[in-house]
């Protein structure tokens, strides 16, 4: 009989870090915004302005819940949406003044959610579990090996 606890490993694994994430998430949700919504404000001001399929890509979510989502960031003036001259049917999505000022907020509560998270954790555990999870995501990149 073959043995399953690595697989079982790996999906408790999953699930907890699906909860951590959508309690970071919730976390980074302020003024009004929606968890999906400041995570998006955060692609856009580390990746600069991208299409609605590249901020998908991103995420990996529906692509119509995504639209929508970027239309209420637009209609709450965190975003704005640019014609796309090389693809007439796309369009940019960026940050506005007002997207960029909430910045900090969003990374603040990020930062809290995360600090109280690990609290009890010193530094060099950090860095450890840094290094695990860029060792993690080296080990199953599975979309540069074309596995997608």
């Amino acid at each position: 009989m073959e043995d399953y606890g690595f697989y079982e490993t790996m999906m408790h694994f999953n699930r907890f870090y699906i909860r951590f994430l959508s309690d970071m998430d919730k976390s980074a949700a302020v003024e009004g915004l929606s968890p999906v919504g400041a995570r998006c404000l955060m692609a856009l001001a580390l990746h600069g302005k991208s299409t609605l399929v590249e901020l998908n890509e991103r995420f990996g979510t529906d692509l119509a819940y995504l639209s929508r989502q970027v239309k209420l960031l637009e209609k709450q003036g965190y975003v704005e949406k640019l014609p796309n001259k090389s693809d007439g049917r796309s369009f940019y999505i960026r940050l506005t003044e007002k997207g960029s000022s909430i910045l900090p907020s969003i990374k603040n509560s990020i930062k809290r959610f995360v600090d109280e998270s690990l609290s009890g954790i010193d530094d060099m555990k950090r860095c450890e579990l840094t290094d695990s999870m860029i060792k993690i995501e080296s080990i199953i990149d599975y979309k540069s090996r074309g596995s997608d």
